[in-house]
């Protein structure tokens, strides 16, 4: 059976390379080897590990032992699926009119903005800018393999000084997941007065996305009772 599923997955990217596409809706776009459906490797490897999933439509992302970012050194030394954020290559604040990034391999890169346009290997995401709203993108390496499989991201069309992107370089056997209750603390911390003015935002959205085989899902989010909330909009995985 899993080996009927490698196969499956290996037919799909091959029909997404060949067969470029691209998902959108209002407010957000993304272009490239976009297949209809697929089942991500990575989450066919680790889904035993996925049962604490609680973000519809992406669990083959989320989970709640996984990669995440540490204030304290000595916490990140201990995790191996932590990063310090307080290294000097973990944090950027895009300050320019554009900002290029590294894709670790195997790792994960998250931003934080009111929006703006990626292009990040074959993929090309536009989030829209709305009032009083926030959006989130999580972005999952290439698999390890060899050679230099690091991807370079260029983030354009942003607020300047008010984009904030973490790199999350860990190990192979580290980065199954990313972690679900530090992505929900994310996108509670981005809602408050101090990303959003003194009236807070609205309402956020997030957009998901593996390069290596073009698995997305879209995501709303809200605060209800101080809680996350989050909402699917779309994915195109089982």
């Amino acid at each position: 059976m899993r080996v009927l599923a490698f196969l499956l997955v290996a037919v799909t990217i091959i029909t997404a390379v060949t067969a470029p596409a691209v998902a959108q809706e209002e407010g957000w776009t993304i272009s490239g080897p976009v297949p209809i459906q697929v089942v991500p490797l990575k989450f066919q490897l680790n889904e035993a590990n996925a049962t604490t999933c609680t973000v519809p439509g992406a669990c083959w992302m989320f989970a709640e032992s996984g990669v995440l970012s540490a204030a304290r050194y000595e916490d990140a030394e201990a995790n191996e699926s932590a990063v310090w954020s307080g290294a000097g290559d973990v944090q950027e604040l895009f300050e320019g009119e554009t900002t290029d990034l590294i894709l670790p391999e195997s790792g994960y890169l998250m931003i934080w903005w009111s929006g703006g346009d990626v292009s990040c290997g074959d993929f090309t995401i536009t989030q829209e800018p709305s009032e009083d709203h926030v959006w989130a993108l999580v972005l999952r390496g290439r698999h390890e393999g060899p050679g230099d499989r690091n991807t370079i991201c260029n983030f354009s069309n942003y607020t300047a000084g008010a984009a904030l992107a973490t790199i999350y370089a860990v190990p192979v056997q580290a980065s199954a997941f990313f972690a679900q209750g530090y992505f929900a603390e994310n996108a509670r911390n981005s809602m408050t007065r101090k990303n959003c003015g003194a009236t807070g935002c609205d309402s956020g959205s997030f957009i998901a996305l593996d390069v290596n085989d073009g698995a997305y899902t879209v995501g709303d989010f809200d605060l209800v009772n101080d809680q996350v909330q989050f909402v699917l909009v779309e994915t195109n995985t089982d």
